[in-house]
């Protein structure tokens, strides 16, 4: 089994995605394979892999960042962890309401919610980030909701993070 470590917070317009499986969408340019989203458009904007609902303005977003070298040790991961929280407390008007652990056996896992209200907008955000590091790249997933729908999505994007899977 592929070793994982999960930190949580913020994360396209040709997708390459295909089938791996009845209930699997394996999205080649990360490496990995999620569970399918139903109803939810796809697209790819910046080197990222972004679902919206089409019932709001919800979005998960993937992102893969490929390791620049060998083994990947503790130090690192704790680097990524306080680098992703850094810049998830950076974004405009950020108030960072939650950084946790993710209960999940097979990882180390991190967690951060917060709100912010993004360039050019004036209404308040809802993010919640995760950062899962594998064998091969370090992978952040992340929900953005207006303020008030991120709650309604928790589930899906818990869904897409528990079933994240490396593709070598």
């Amino acid at each position: 089994m592929h070793r994982l470590a999960l930190l949580c917070g913020v994360v396209g317009l040709s997708l390459v995605a295909c089938s791996s499986g009845p209930d699997r969408t394996e999205l080649t340019k990360e490496g990995i394979s999620i569970v399918t989203l139903k109803s939810w458009g796809q697209t790819r904007q910046r080197g990222t892999t972004v679902f919206r609902d089409p019932k709001s303005r919800a979005t998960i977003a993937l992102r893969a960042v490929p390791f620049d070298g060998p083994e990947v040790g503790q130090r690192d991961l704790d680097r990524v962890i306080a680098s992703t929280e850094l810049v998830l407390k950076r974004l405009p008007g950020a108030k960072m309401t939650r950084a946790s652990s993710l209960p999940r056996e097979d990882v180390q896992a991190r967690v951060f919610e917060l709100s912010f209200v993004p360039k050019g907008k004036r209404k308040r955000y809802e993010r919640r980030h995760a950062v899962l590091i594998g064998d091969n790249a370090i992978y952040h997933v992340w929900l953005t909701a207006p303020k008030g729908q991120l709650k309604a999505r928790a589930k899906v994007f818990d869904q897409v993070v528990d079933s994240l899977r490396e593709e070598v």
